[in-house]
């Protein structure tokens, strides 16, 4: 057993975050930006956090 544990479910839940806006960057068909500036705001936004 590790000294620390995080729930599994956190890091599931943050790994899907992470590739739901960083999608994105892939071009995927539900994710698409017509406009420049709503990909980098969208994108910019989930890195500052």
């Amino acid at each position: 057993m590790a000294k620390f544990s995080v729930p599994l479910q956190k890091v599931e839940r943050h790994n899907l975050n992470l590739r739901q806006h960083l999608a994105r960057l892939g071009r995927k068909s539900l994710s698409f930006s017509n406009r420049w500036s709503c990909m980098t705001k969208s994108v910019g936004h989930y890195l500052e956090q």
